[in-house]
């Protein structure tokens, strides 16, 4: 079974992985995680979100199926364990994560973690960023295909401001459906 975790930035996408990835006994596999690696190897700031976007958009633009491979190899995976994918940002790559799921003949489900923007616009000032920058982030290429695509492809869509319980439980009971 493959899980992955989709929303805007700051709207709780790794903490819920993290969460079900737990209760399924899943590995969670961050994108971000794997962009921040390429960041630090190539001696740029792994925590500035504006490198991370850039090279993040360059691997999805330059092969999307290369960055889900990579993505895989950096998190140790081998089939057929269950995964949860954190950080779904892209069409493209939602594409190659079911081409994945149809290859080791597994089901994938797509979650949309929904927030209210002005509550998860408070949490990224919370983080120290003014809204100028937030606005900035919120324009990139990145996030295009988070309210079109993704949201509307998802099985699920969730509400943030659920109880983290509530939001796991409703992921849970979605992949125990297979």
């Amino acid at each position: 079974m493959i899980v992955g975790i989709a929303g805007k930035i700051a709207s709780g996408k790794s903490t819920l992985a993290r969460a079900v990835a737990g209760r399924l006994k899943a590995r969670r596999l961050g994108f971000g995680d794997y962009v921040r690696s390429i960041a630090e190897s190539r001696g740029l700031d792994p925590s500035d979100r504006k490198v991370l976007q850039t090279i993040g958009q360059d691997l999805v633009t330059e092969n999307p199926s290369a960055f889900v491979s990579g993505v895989l190899s950096f998190a140790g995976y081998t089939p057929p364990e269950n995964i949860v994918f954190d950080g779904v940002r892209h069409w493209a790559i939602w594409q190659e994560i079911q081409a994945l799921a149809a290859q080791t003949h597994d089901t994938a489900y797509l979650v949309f973690l929904d927030m209210p923007e002005e509550m998860r616009r408070q949490r990224l000032v919370a983080r120290s960023l003014d809204r100028e920058t937030v606005d900035a982030f919120d324009r990139h290429a990145n996030e295009a295909d988070l309210g079109a695509r993704l949201r509307q492809a998802a099985d699920l869509t969730l509400d943030a401001r659920l109880d983290e319980t509530q939001l796991v439980e409703k992921v849970v009971r979605l992949a125990e459906k297979k």
